[in-house]
Parts: C-alpha cells; structure tokens; sequence
C-alpha cells in the first residue's frame, strides 16, 4: 500500500508526518525502526563477538587456564587475589576506553556524510564502542565468579545456587550503580557527550545483568533437561516454550512503551538544544510552564497505534 504523494519522501520525514498522523504513516515509522534495529543489532553482534573473544584472552593471559567455548572453567576456576585484580584492572580499562570511543564518536559524527571514509571510521568506533562496553560487562562478569569461588562455603562457581546468588548480588548493585548515574546524566551542567558515556556504562551494566541471569537460567535449564532421556531436545522445547510466552507481551507492551520513551527523549533534547541556543526557559516541550505537552497526545498516538505500527 503506498502513501499517495508522500511516499518516496527520505524515510527521516515521516517522522513528522507520524505525529500529525500515526496510522497513515505507520509504515513508514515501522520502516525506519526495522532499518534502525537491523543497524543496531549487526553492531552488537559484532560487538558481543569481539568482547567475548577478548576477555577469553585475557582470562587465559591471566591465569593460564582456557574456559571452553561457554566461558566457564570446569576443574581449574580457584584463582588468586592477583588474578582477581588483573581482571578487575582489565575492566576499568576497558570502561575508560569506552568513554574515550564515545567522545571520539561524537567528534567524528559531526559529519553526517555517508559512504565516506569519515563514516566508515564512525562506524568502526561504534563496533569499538560497543565492544568495550560489552567487554567491561563480561569481565564484571567473571571477576564475580573468580572471587564466588573464593568462597569454600559457596562450593564451585559453576553450581546453579552460586549462579543465582551471583546474579541476584550483580543485580542489585548494578540498580545502584545505575541509579546514581542516571541522576549524573539528569545534571544541567554535564554535556551531551558525557550523556552519551554515562549511558554507554548504564547500557553495559544492563549487559551485565542480563549475562549473569542467562547463566543462572543456563545453569537450571541443564540441570532439567539431564533428567530427560533426550537432553537437547528437552532444552530446545523448554527455549521455545519460554519464547511463545515472552515474545507476545513483549512486543505489545514493552516494545511500544520503550518506543514511545525514546521518542521523547529524543524530543525533549532537541527542544533543550534549542532552548540553549535561543536562552529560552521553561517547558522542554516548548509550551509554557504548566502547559500540556504537544507531543504528549502524539506519543499516546502512537501508543495507541501500537499493534498496527509493530
């Protein structure tokens, strides 16, 4: 179905159009998400090889001992206070190099030329950014699992109730941690740049969660499927039926929820940029104090919308 007279316009003017009119260009916004997502996920992808393979190596370079193909050390996962350090400074290494790719991104993405030199350098920081991030993530990770082991009374960091206290430990700090740069990131006085390096830590510790959960979930799903006379059949059924019953809700309430809160983040950015430009104060939204925002009723357009644009 086309768009009449609309329809080959450059897929970024549609977002205009999608406020006046949500469900007749719909499409186009669905289109230009699925191009943002695809973007998206062949960078983490990538990302999440080359951070895996990394701290692979650096555990090994570390300790001398090669984890198998899922990362965990069988026989030989007791490790020295040294070893802990090393990783733990490999880490914080990794996060400052983080920062340093976000800020140098931001320099380079001054220059929104595509198919050039220029943009091929910002996409490659954008796979480096990301796989430090994801890096700082995986070694959190296992700097947790050597020092678990440290602990006789827990028994082997491979055990699914060491799993599980690992993840629930590594969840609530994170929430902390989170927390507190969240409101950094709220501060007036702290540049978009710096915005952008605090969530590139707050993306990687939301990494991090979900990693030490889909060990712990790993760990369990082995445990009942040995129990069957068909182990990797019974874990293939049990992945699907978790699927059929995450994926639907997911993607008719939280997908659309997020959408609509990137939106106005997004927004509420530019009309600040443009506040700070002009030295206008008040509503973000560019209404006055106390007035309605105009993009509110859109975002409830769209959220309204939700199931036909997704």
């Amino acid at each position: 179905m086309g768009f009449g007279k609309n329809e080959f316009l450059p897929i970024e003017e549609y977002e205009t159009y999608l406020y006046e009119n949500p469900e007749k260009y719909g499409r186009a916004f669905a289109l230009r998400r699925w191009d943002d997502e695809v973007h998206e996920s062949e960078t983490n992808i990538a990302a999440l090889a080359v951070s895996f393979l990394t701290v692979q190596a650096c555990r090994f370079n570390i300790t001398g001992v090669m984890p198998d193909s899922l990362g965990i050390e069988e026989e030989h996962y007791v490790h020295s206070y040294a070893s802990i350090g090393k990783l733990s400074a490999c880490t914080v290494s990794f996060a400052v190099c983080t920062m340093f790719c976000v800020q140098l991104q931001g320099w380079l993405s001054q220059d929104h030329t595509t198919h050039t030199p220029l943009s091929i350098w910002t996409d490659f920081i954008e796979v480096m950014k990301g796989s430090l991030a994801m890096a700082f993530a995986w070694g959190l990770l296992y700097a947790g699992k050597w020092g678990s082991a440290t602990v006789t009374v827990l028994g082997s960091p491979n055990a699914v109730h060491t799993r599980v206290l690992l993840a629930l430990i590594i969840s609530g700090v994170a929430f902390l941690v989170i927390l507190g740069l969240d409101k950094i990131a709220d501060m007036p006085c702290t540049s978009s740049n710096t915005d952008n390096a605090i969530f590139s830590i707050i993306t990687a510790l939301g990494v991090l969660v979900g990693f030490a959960w889909e060990q712990s979930f790993d760990g369990g799903l082995e445990v009942i499927a040995e129990l069957t006379s068909n182990p990797v059949v019974a874990e293939l059924a049990m992945a699907s039926l978790v699927a059929v019953i995450v994926i639907a809700p997911w993607r008719k309430y939280i997908l659309v929820q997020v959408i609509v809160l990137e939106r106005l983040w997004e927004e509420k950015n530019m009309e600040q940029s443009d506040d700070d430009v002009d030295g206008i104060t008040g509503n973000p939204w560019g209404g006055g104090a106390g007035e309605p925002s105009p993009r509110g009723d859109s975002c409830r357009d769209i959220r309204a919308a939700g199931g036909g644009l997704l």
